[in-house]
């Protein structure tokens, strides 16, 4: 089978076994929208989505929600777990914000952690004595860039991740636990007040004075 399409080919599995992914109990992952801090007319403010996982993940989907009155969005960007283990990131617009979707072609994992001993990919394989595992720390897997509108008032705005779905490397669903998070915009904004500055348009007698008359 040639390359490109036994790609493709993987690509389609990782997809659908996100869609269909059954979900069990405990949270063996854990989802965390970032607070963000922005100003009005800001451009490329990341709106980042970080994720702690105890197993290994193949493919995460979330729709991003944000305050779409005030925000314009722009592409899809991938967070370190997701650069690290070279997935693809891609998005589209839904109803309040964006769906993304992170996933690798070669079903590379964001691993658990790492094992002193290479030979060994778990924890739960990794118990010598000589052995130490090291949990991963987590970090930013996906998000989205965006512009904040420059009339946008400042105030506090809720960013949700919702819908989401996690999967191992055999298209399986994992239990997660997510965390929505604020877009905090500063200052005031642009106003729309044209009306011009206080100088005063009707000069007084004083700065005219009248002629006085001859004679």
């Amino acid at each position: 089978m040639p390359a490109k399409r036994r790609t493709l080919r993987a690509a389609l599995f990782c997809i659908i076994g996100l869609l269909i992914a059954p979900v069990t109990a405990k949270a063996q992952v854990s989802i965390e929208v970032q607070d963000t801090v922005a100003d009005p007319g800001e451009t490329n403010v990341i709106l980042n989505v970080h994720m702690t996982n105890e197993v290994d993940v193949c493919g995460v989907q979330f729709d991003l929600l944000y305050p779409v009155q005030w925000v314009i969005p722009g592409l899809a960007t991938a967070g370190s777990q997701a650069t690290n283990a070279g997935w693809t990131v891609a998005s589209s617009l839904v109803a309040g914000g964006a769906r993304i979707l992170a996933f690798s072609f070669t079903n590379s994992p964001i691993v658990a952690g790492t094992c002193s001993d290479s030979s060994y990919l778990d924890e739960t394989s990794c118990t010598g004595a000589s052995e130490t595992w090291t949990a991963s720390p987590g970090g930013a897997v996906a998000g989205i860039a965006v512009t904040i509108f420059s009339n946008a008032p400042a105030g506090d705005y809720l960013v949700e991740a919702s819908h989401v779905v996690i999967s191992d490397c055999q298209g399986n669903g994992l239990p997660r636990s997510v965390t929505n998070g604020v877009l905090m915009i500063t200052g005031t904004g642009d106003d729309d007040d044209s009306s011009g500055d206080d100088e005063d348009t009707n000069p007084s007698d004083e700065d005219n004075p009248t002629p006085e008359e001859d004679n």
